[in-house]
């Protein structure tokens, strides 16, 4: 069950937007990170930039099966009672929000998120995205201890998750989430 988030998990996320200042590309603070290419993307080389590029579709979003795998994943990870966050893009900002995303919190940054807080089991992409028939994505999700944390912006054509060595190591082993590594800086 969908439940307000608490304060400090807004508060966490609204600094990681850069609400009063620009917004880093990743996560901050995580020992390692992985591009999970969405279905058509690419590596590209640039000349002087020390990592890779990638070009794919627009609004891109992984695909059925990799967030089938990524979520066992993450739950496997969770103790089945820990709280999270989840942050979802308001694609929509102008309708009311449907339940669950009615005990939502709105921060407002580059775009519009709606945050609402429950077990890691209730908020990935499995149990949480069929609940709504106006698409409300898995945007942003993170445990309350903030061990890792998944990232996909909708103007990118990959979504990151960001973690220790080891979790990010399973996620590079399993083929069908096409992961690369990025630098955590």
């Amino acid at each position: 069950m969908a439940r307000p988030p608490s304060p400090s998990q807004v508060a966490w996320f609204a600094r990681w937007l850069g609400v009063s200042g620009p917004r880093p590309s990743l996560p901050t603070g995580f020992d390692a990170a992985v591009a999970m290419l969405h279905p058509g993307t690419r590596a590209m080389a640039v000349a002087d930039d020390p990592g890779p590029s990638y070009v794919g579709p627009l609004r891109g979003d992984l695909a059925p099966e990799q967030k089938r795998l990524l979520s066992r994943l993450l739950m496997a990870l969770a103790d089945p009672r820990a709280s999270a966050t989840l942050a979802s893009w308001d694609a929509t900002p102008h309708l009311r929000p449907q339940a669950p995303m009615d005990v939502a919190t709105r921060v407002e940054a580059d775009l519009d998120y709606l945050l609402v807080a429950g077990r890691v089991s209730s908020l990935v992409w499995t149990t949480w995205e069929p609940r709504f028939t106006v698409p409300q994505p898995v945007t942003a999700l993170w445990p309350d201890d903030r061990e890792w944390c998944v990232w996909t912006d909708p103007r990118r054509p990959y979504t990151v998750l960001a973690g220790s060595e080891e979790l990010c190591d399973r996620v590079r082993e399993a083929p069908v989430l096409a992961a690369a590594p990025l630098p955590t800086r």
